[in-house]
């Protein structure tokens, strides 16, 4: 750790040894000795912190930092170490309030003759880093300038769908966590100075999750920072998280009701909403199952109903809006999805940790399409939910570890090595005994 950090700072320009450092360093701070923990934080002090103070007075602007700040959110190994670095440092000493002027300066500035390249990564670069250190210096973070770039994000959202130019190194832009979810997320521990401003971004935040457009994977992100805004008020967090509720009921209704009925039926309901797209249907059960670990509003019956459906290997079909290349979409039924009812697994999974009656009544249904079905996503996912849901109810889900054993010889590797890691995990965190 010391050589390395000799190195880059004997050559601080060498992006290899800048990724070799970002990807090693700051994952010593797990280690069990103390006094690596110590060096790792001095360390990522001197290197990081230092030179984060220094950049304003910088003639060059110092390029190369910022591509060392954007390797720390590369992995969520090096992210959440790095998240662990700073929560540290600043128990032992405040972060110092210079570190967070200087980036909020780089977003902000101009570079003289700088690339478009070279500004998007000073500007992801400087994100990451008060991503990092918002939770523990938010203090220190002006409140307007937070809103100011999520209504930027907000107005250039088109532009951030759109392919990137071949040229651009991909390596050099993304990162585990996007720049949207960083600027959202300082917004929500900025939330306490926000004043008057702070219930229009909750608006906005449970709009973009209404709109069903926000990506599954940052569907999580988006209502935590939902909670932060709110204060983990219950009152306010029932409101937004029923409506959520509701709209995914009423378009999930539009994918499994029709296929209930048949097309005929469907088809007199000039009410009905259209069905929803495979993608959108994925993303309807990824907010489902968020929004019910929060447990804090009542879940519709209908929905719990919906999402069992989805699971049944006796519902085999699902009415979609199919978009054609032409641009033109039509409506038609298909064959569930092999995503969606891995995805529906999952929801049901985390509505049943919150209602045992729920759980009782479905372990059965687990356990089967576990044995049976040819879906290696779908076993996948299933083992992860049994396992979580044995952290819980211990006692329902004991006659069934030898189903879950089983599922070492699974033909697919993916299975074999989650049920490995599982079993592991439980029988060290001794939810399960094995004689």
């Amino acid at each position: 750790m010391s050589c390395l950090t000799e190195l880059l700072q004997k050559f601080p320009h060498s992006r290899k040894t800048i990724t070799v450092w970002a990807s090693t360093v700051p994952c010593m701070i797990a280690d069990t000795e103390a006094s690596v923990q110590e060096l790792a934080m001095k360390h990522f002090e001197d290197v990081v912190f230092e030179r984060v103070k220094q950049w304003e007075s910088s003639d060059n602007g110092d390029p190369t930092l910022w591509y060392l700040l954007t390797r720390l959110d590369f992995g969520a190994d090096v992210s959440n170490s790095t998240h662990r670095l700073c929560l540290r440092i600043s128990k032992k000493s405040p972060i110092s309030k210079k570190i967070l002027v200087s980036l909020q300066a780089a977003v902000e500035s101009d570079v003289q003759d700088e690339s478009s390249e070279s500004k998007e990564l000073r500007t992801k670069g400087a994100w990451t880093m008060l991503f990092h250190l918002a939770p523990v210096a938010a203090q220190h973070i002006a409140p307007l300038f937070a809103l100011k770039y999520w209504k930027k994000m907000q107005a250039d959202k088109p532009s951030e769908v759109a392919p990137k130019p071949k040229e651009q190194d991909d390596e050099t832009m993304e990162g585990t966590t996007s720049v949207t979810l960083q600027v959202l997320s300082v917004l929500g521990y900025v939330a306490p100075w926000l004043g008057d401003k702070r219930q229009r971004v909750v608006e906005d935040v449970v709009n973009q999750l209404l709109s069903f457009d926000v990506e599954p994977m940052k569907i999580q992100a988006y209502v935590q920072v939902l909670l932060r805004l709110c204060n983990n008020k219950k009152d306010l967090v029932k409101q937004w998280a029923s409506k959520l509720f509701d709209a995914c009921g009423n378009a999930l209704s539009g994918a499994v009701l029709p296929s209930a009925l048949g097309d005929d039926e469907s088809a007199e309901d000039p009410s009905a909403l259209p069905p929803p797209t495979p993608e959108k249907l994925d993303r309807y059960l990824f907010t489902i199952g968020d929004i019910a670990q929060l447990n804090c509003a009542v879940v519709p019956q209908r929905l719990v109903t919906i999402v069992q459906s989805l699971v049944s290997s006796g519902f085999s079909t699902v009415c979609l809006t199919i978009v054609n290349e032409d641009g033109t979409s039509s409506r038609a039924k298909a064959k569930v999805p092999a995503s969606t009812r891995a995805h529906a697994f999952v929801a049901l999974g985390k509505l049943c940790l919150y209602d045992q009656p729920l759980a009782n009544r479905c372990v059965v249904a687990f356990v089967r399409e576990l044995q049976s079905s040819p879906y290696p996503i779908v076993r996948n996912n299933i083992m992860v939910v049994l396992c979580d849901l044995a952290r819980k109810y211990t006692s329902l889900i004991d006659r069934y570890v030898v189903d879950m054993a089983a599922c070492l010889k699974d033909e697919s590797e993916l299975v074999r090595r989650q049920t490995l890691m599982m079993l592991r995990a439980l029988m060290q965190e001794d939810y399960i005994k094995w004689n």
